[in-house]
C-alpha cells in the first residue's frame, strides 16, 4: 500500500500533520485518533484529496508498504487507535475469525437482545437503519438478526 500520488516529501509533511491528530499516550497504550472519524469510529486522513483510514496509514508510516490483499487489523479492538504496536496485517477472514473469538459481530448478540430488535421491527415504525442507530449496530447486523428468524 502506498498513498496515491504521495511523494516522499509530501508524505513527510503529511506525517507531521498526521501525528498532530493523534493523542499519543504511553508506549503500550492506545493512541486514539482525535480528528475526523467514520460512523464506526475509524479515523480518516486525507493525502492529496484521497481519504485513508488512519490506522492503515499509521501502519504504513511505521513499517512501510504492505501487500494490497492484506488489511491492517487492531489487536486492541479500538477502531480509533493508531498505535503501530496495536496493529498487525491480516486477511479479512482472519479479522472475522478474531471478531467471533472475541465475541464481536452479529453472531455474538445475546438471544434476548436479538429477539427484542426483531420484535420492534415486526411491530412497525422502525427502519433497519433507525434500529441500528438505536442499538449502536450497523444496519446489516439488524438484517442478519432478522434473517435468523427471531
Amino acid at each position: 500500500m502506498k498513498p496515491h500520488g504521495a511523494t516522499v516529501d509530501n508524505l513527510i509533511v503529511d506525517t507531521v500533520n498526521f501525528f498532530s491528530k493523534v493523542d499519543v499516550r504511553g508506549e503500550d497504550d492506545c493512541h486514539p485518533w482525535v480528528a475526523g472519524k467514520t460512523p464506526k469510529g475509524y479515523g480518516h486522513f486525507y493525502i492529496n484529496r484521497v481519504a485513508y483510514r488512519a490506522h492503515r496509514l499509521a501502519y504504513y508510516i511505521a513499517y512501510g508498504p504492505y501487500p494490497d490483499h492484506l488489511g491492517v487489523l487492531h489487536l486492541c479492538d479500538n477502531t480509533s487507535c493508531v498505535n503501530p504496536k496495536h496493529l498487525t496485517l491480516g486477511t479479512q477472514a482472519e479479522n472475522m475469525k478474531d471478531m467471533s473469538a472475541k465475541g464481536r459481530g452479529a453472531n455474538q448478540i445475546p438471544h434476548e437482545l436479538a429477539a427484542e430488535i426483531a420484535a420492534k421491527f415486526r411491530a412497525g415504525g422502525f427502519s433497519l437503519r433507525s434500529l441500528g442507530r438505536e442499538y449502536g449496530l450497523p444496519h446489516v447486523t439488524i438484517t442478519r438478526i432478522l434473517n435468523k428468524g427471531y
